[in-house]
């Protein structure tokens, strides 16, 4: 645990997509209109803890949703945006993943290693 809590005491933020993410990402609506979303209260135990921790957080999402201000008010969580620039925004940073270890790897740009591959191809009169 050490190890871990060595790797994130630099972090300041986290923020979280909400549709798919914080919920099951269904969309339930009433005959009404009004849109209802299923949240996990253990999610929101963990927001808790975090924000405990000094953790910053904000949420954001796609939809604009009542619901999504509502459930980001019980959590304490100042920083929520919504509306579909915000998801498509947040679609544009990139994250890097962690591997099995819990160690964050980060993608290297793709090279090409070699001459391109119309130039592997046997030079006439070559031996094959």
């Amino acid at each position: 645990m050490d190890a871990a809590l060595e790797r994130t005491r630099g972090l300041k933020l986290m923020a979280f997509d909400v549709d798919g993410v914080l919920t099951d990402g269904a969309l339930y609506l009433t005959d009404g209109g009004e849109e209802m979303k299923r949240f996990h209260t253990l999610d929101g135990l963990g927001l808790k803890l975090l924000a405990g921790a000094g953790i910053e957080l904000a949420l954001i999402t796609g939809r604009s949703s009542r619901v999504v201000a509502k459930r980001a008010a019980e959590l304490g969580i100042r920083h929520h945006r919504a509306g579909p620039s915000m998801a498509a925004t947040a679609m544009m940073i990139r994250i890097p993943r962690p591997c099995a270890s819990g160690v964050v790897r980060r993608k290297r740009p793709r090279t090409r290693s070699g001459p391109a591959r119309s130039d592997r191809t046997a030079s006439p009169g070559a031996e094959a």
